[in-house]
């Protein structure tokens, strides 16, 4: 049998996108991600996007049940020594 799917695909069991000029970026493990109105959300890539701003110390990402979504995120944020909690609010 083909490990193709229906597109063409190999299922790797990774997450990934492609660019517009048709690079593929892999992103995650699947068995990182969870649903959210039927698409994939990865914590560990939104977690690297919260890390990058200067107001983030540590930053992690988990889900949670939500009976209309199926789960949606929270972020837990430790600010840089000097950032307020409105300026971390704001990047969130």
């Amino acid at each position: 049998g083909s490990h193709l799917d229906a597109d063409g695909w190999f299922a790797t069991g990774d997450v990934g996108r492609m660019e517009p000029d048709g690079r593929l970026v892999l992103i995650d493990r699947i068995k990182d991600v969870f649903k959210r109105d039927n698409l994939l959300v990865s914590p560990g890539a939104i977690e690297k996007r919260l890390r990058a701003h200067p107001a983030v110390a540590e930053c992690v990402v988990v889900d949670y049940p939500d009976k209309f979504a199926g789960a949606v995120a929270a972020a837990f944020v430790v600010p840089e020594p000097g950032f307020e909690d409105r300026q971390i609010d704001e990047i969130v």
